[in-house]
């Protein structure tokens, strides 16, 4: 019986120390995403900036870009949440991730400002670059990217709350609270705030030389990060994965308990 004991003891704590290295991969790549699009495509392969991230698919980065995306979209889908809402919402973002990947933005809105021989050669490809016109040209790729952050915004603000009761300082778990609401916010602000900008501003997303909508866009891709890696932490910290390994076992009044 204690040799059962053991083993199950040794199991669970397998399983927690699965979940705290797969959210860490996942924050880190998502940190890193961004200045490996900007930096290494500058320094390593000579890629001029773009002027969004979605733009990197129409370069030699291309593969690093969806390698990250579909590797977050797979990582959300197979990650179990504390609650049933939590685990549908993350399935919702991982399949939109991948959804940002597989219907990329027009190539003309690269092509207009960098042409594809200037420098090194970037190559198009008429299958990748054309997933189907009428799909790309729908929008999707846009709508996919702002329902993305809507789901993970969900997830953050109505979600994290149910593992804190394990905090025992009231001034402590208030102060997650209240994190995990802000950035919640942030992620659905800063994605609506680049549909914004690019549909009233005559500057953003067309002139060649503005880089807002890189910058909010990678804001954004941090904030997502941010509340990944602080939950990674919480949970590491105070122990939510070894206490819940069968993950929706949390009693209702306990994940309340804020």
């Amino acid at each position: 019986m204690n040799a059962m004991l053991v083993a199950l003891k040794r199991l669970h704590s397998n399983v927690s120390d699965t979940y705290f290295y797969l959210r860490l991969v996942l924050g880190v790549a998502a940190v890193l995403l961004p200045l490996v699009l900007w930096l290494g495509g500058k320094w390593a392969l000579g890629i001029p900036p773009m002027t969004s991230i979605s733009a990197y698919y129409h370069t030699e980065q291309r593969d690093v870009l969806v390698g990250v995306l579909f590797a977050v979209g797979f990582t959300l889908f197979i990650y179990k949440g504390f609650s049933f809402a939590e685990d549908w919402l993350l399935n919702a973002a991982g399949l939109l991730i991948v959804g940002v990947a597989y219907f990329p933005m027009k190539a003309e809105a690269v092509l207009k400002c960098f042409r594809p021989c200037e420098g090194p050669c970037l190559t198009y490809s008429s299958v990748l670059d054309r997933t189907s016109d009428a799909l790309i040209g729908s929008g999707l790729h846009g709508l996919c990217a702002v329902l993305f952050f809507v789901a993970i915004g969900l997830v953050c603000g109505f979600c994290s709350h149910r593992t804190l009761h394990l905090i025992q300082d009231p001034t402590i778990r208030k102060t997650y609270l209240w994190t995990y609401r802000t950035l919640g916010i942030a992620m659905v602000a800063l994605p609506v705030s680049v549909a914004f900008l690019i549909r009233m501003s005559s500057v953003a997303g067309s002139d060649c030389q503005d880089r807002t909508v890189f910058w909010i866009e990678a804001t954004g891709v941090w904030v997502f990060a941010a509340f990944w890696l602080l939950k990674t932490f919480e949970g590491y910290k105070y122990g939510a994965d070894r206490t819940y390994p069968d993950r929706r076992a949390i009693p209702p009044e306990r994940a309340t308990a804020v």
